[in-house]
């Protein structure tokens, strides 16, 4: 058999096993994108995971806010209220004697529009 025969055989192996070699290309980039498509599903969960977390500990920031924001309010009417009440027992003028004044005066709104 000569060189060229043996080349041609060759070719003709090859052109007959050519469509089971696209068959096992294609079953692999197949696989390969099932796996990629796996792995980005993952990391989508994860991350929705994440923004549902930072979501709860915003909402909770928030909550965590308003309390010591109504804690301070409570503390500057209380020290307000006393102040009045001194100046009540030491002055004997309303307008030292008025815990919304005095708020008003330090540049606190914690009484809210209350008297």
């Amino acid at each position: 058999m000569s060189k060229f025969d043996r080349v041609a055989n060759l070719i003709a192996l090859i052109d007959e096993a050519m469509p089971d070699l696209m068959e096992l290309k294609h079953r692999e980039l197949l696989l390969a994108a099932q796996h990629q498509i796996a792995q980005l599903r993952d990391e989508l969960e994860l991350r929705k995971n994440e923004c549902e977390h930072l979501a709860t500990d915003r909402n909770n920031l928030a909550l965590g806010i308003e309390k010591l924001r109504k804690e301070r309010d409570e503390a500057r009417q209380i020290a307000c209220n006393r102040e009045a009440e001194l100046n009540r027992m030491m002055f004997d003028n309303p307008k030292y004697s008025d815990s919304a004044a005095i708020a008003a005066q330090r540049g606190w709104d914690c009484f809210n529009g209350e008297s």
